[in-house]
């Protein structure tokens, strides 16, 4: 405080409005009125005065206090035109241009105080690196410090590398840290985490969701559960964790829809989602696990938010959208915080109910630990969409922190303030089922169409059998019927056989993955398989034994063949030739027998 025109330490306030106080820097204590105090002013030249007097008084500080109350005293002299600039130049011992330095600085509200040297030596905070350092560490930390691995130390270790070969002394690392963290934090954090994780760290948001009412904005999407599943037929086998998509209205944070399965998610898992959401699930056209069939939550958004994953960008879902007046928006890309409000609820569903669930496998590796998810796995995927849907019963209960009720309260209430007292219901239910289940292209033979080891026939078919491929839509809760376009208009067509049980579409993907039932045609009798051995030996012998008695039959027509047609010594055709002894008449004596025989030429 400054009391009086002299800073000031306040002791004690008397009960008549008196002050107690002292010089600042010594012990005088004085008493002053109330009103004869105020407070210093926040001034940058103030704020740093007043810092070179922070700390305890030292034999330097008060050297530094008597000769700034001395100067103060000759300045105040020369401001009140008592003295001139050279009387009181001299009297300070001082040049003119030393004295308006010095006049400059002060202040006449605060005093001395404001002609107190600082403390020798290097500030707080400050370093003593040339420029040429950093330089270096500057070099170094653009060219070493990225990837996730980057780090101080790392930075540190390239500048000493540096500094060696051009024999300078190397900084310390806490100075390299020093100057690091004085760059840009918004760069640092993108060169060690990445553009994504920088933009989602740093990216300004202002903007917020606000909603009106209910169904004006809806949001969309995917993610893999935090559980580990076994088979239904076979318990000791791990299937894997199962997929969850869900439509939430922003509004009242109810779950519209859901859709759950243990393979990726598709343009089913859009279009069940879809459909749920926008039909009340008393129709029966859409069939919950639970027990409890308490869900009045239905209607069609204005607005349906979505990233851009290949399945929401489908021109099957895109058309089935504006069908029904709702405007498909999808994120900007690199916008994750877009989608945050249906993320925060599937953390909140993991955290707070998955994560308790025999066999979760958590959020990461460190939360897990040394939990064994595969051994204490213990739910089917049909006993987790049982138990899913009970607990988004149990979510729709329970009291939302950002909306200070539950989103059943949220909804009902929503409603009873309007003049719409539901949400819209769809003219043609059953046509809308039909847009949202998902489709395929099929021939139709003279016993049905085949599809998912399944065979459907009506008598309606039979008009167009054999003639082309026509389009069915199936349920993947109810396998038991097919829709059969026929001339634009769908068909019911009934199941007449089946090579399995299942009438869930999501169980019998997971029995034909996880399930690989023998093929018909395998032997499994050993006695059986050694018999077909003996059996191939058996022919092979026969065969070998035919082939020999065939060779010797024919080795003895051969031989009596040949010898009729050698007989005396002279091959029976030239035998029985006649050939007249007049043209083999030779004259002996001209034959010399001691000459070498010479082969004739054939062309002579």
């Amino acid at each position: 405080m400054v009391a009086n025109g002299v800073l000031s330490i306040v002791r004690d306030i008397g009960k008549k409005g008196d002050v107690i106080v002292s010089d600042y820097g010594c012990e005088t204590i004085s008493v002053v009125d109330v009103a004869h105090i105020q407070p210093i002013p926040q001034s940058s030249d103030s704020l740093e005065s007043h810092k070179k007097i922070e700390g305890i008084l030292t034999e330097h500080n008060a050297t530094q206090i008597i000769l700034a109350g001395e100067r103060s005293v000759v300045i105040e002299l020369y401001l009140g035109g008592s003295l001139s600039v050279k009387q009181a130049a001299d009297m300070l011992g001082l040049k003119k241009t030393a004295f308006y330095a010095l006049k400059k600085k002060y202040s006449p509200e605060l005093g001395p105080v404001t002609l107190i040297k600082g403390n020798p030596g290097p500030h707080k905070g400050s370093m003593r690196v040339t420029e040429e350092i950093r330089t270096i560490i500057t070099d170094c930390y653009n060219e070493h410090y990225h990837g996730r691995s980057a780090s101080y130390s790392n930075v540190w270790k390239q500048v000493q590398s540096e500094c060696f070969a051009k024999g300078l002394t190397s900084p310390s690392r806490a100075s390299v840290k020093k100057i690091i963290v004085g760059f840009d934090q918004k760069n640092t954090y993108r060169k060690k985490h990445g553009v994504d994780s920088s933009n989602q760290m740093f990216q300004p948001r202002p903007g917020i969701a606000h909603t009106d009412y209910p169904l004006q904005v809806a949001q969309m999407d995917h993610t893999r559960v935090d559980l580990l599943l076994r088979a239904e037929h076979d318990r000791t086998i791990i299937i894997g964790r199962p997929w969850l998509s869900v439509i939430m209205d922003l509004h009242t944070r109810v779950i519209l829809g859901y859709y759950l399965t243990m393979f990726s998610p598709s343009i089913i898992s859009v279009q069940q989602t879809m459909g749920m959401a926008m039909l009340p699930k008393n129709t029966g056209y859409f069939q919950l696990a639970s027990e409890s069939c308490h869900y009045p939550y239905f209607g069609f958004p204005e607005r349906l938010l979505m990233d851009n994953a290949a399945e929401f960008r489908s021109p099957i879902v895109e058309a089935a959208m504006r069908k029904y007046k709702i405007k498909p928006e999808w994120r900007k890309p690199g916008k994750k915080h877009m989608g945050g409000h249906i993320e925060r609820l599937i953390g909140t569903f993991m955290t707070s109910a998955v994560h308790f669930l025999p066999g979760t496998t958590f959020s990461n590796t460190q939360q897990r630990g040394d939990y064994d998810s595969e051994k204490q796995s213990a739910l089917t995927f049909k006993e987790f969409c049982t138990w899913f849907a009970g607990q988004v019963l149990v979510y729709h209960g329970t009291v939302h922190a950002e909306l200070g009720s539950s989103p059943k309260d949220a909804w009902e209430k929503a409603f009873d303030s309007t003049e719409i007292q539901l949400p819209e219901v769809a003219i043609n239910p059953r046509a809308l089922y039909l847009d949202f289940l998902p489709e395929t292209i099929k021939p139709v033979r003279n016993n049905g169409i085949t599809l998912n080891k399944r065979r459907y026939y009506s008598s309606q078919l039979n008009r167009i059998q054999g003639r082309a491929r026509v389009v069915v839509k199936f349920d993947p809760f109810d396998m038991t019927i097919v829709w059969v376009s026929i001339d634009s208009e769908y068909v019911k067509v009934p199941q007449v056989s089946s090579e399995q049980d299942y009438i869930s579409y999501e169980e019998y993907r997971c029995d034909r993955q996880h399930n690989k039932k023998i093929p018909s045609g395998t032997i499994t009798d050993e006695d059986a398989l050694r018999q077909m051995r003996t059996n191939n030996a058996l022919v092979k012998n026969s065969q070998r034994s035919t082939r020999n008695a065939k060779i010797a039959s024919n080795q003895l027509e051969a031989n009596a063949h040949h010898a009729e047609q050698r007989k005396h010594g002279i091959p029976k055709a030239v035998w029985d030739a006649h050939i007249p002894s007049d043209d083999f008449v030779v004259d002996e004596s001209e034959v010399n027998f001691s000459l070498t025989p010479r082969l004739f030429d054939q062309n002579d």
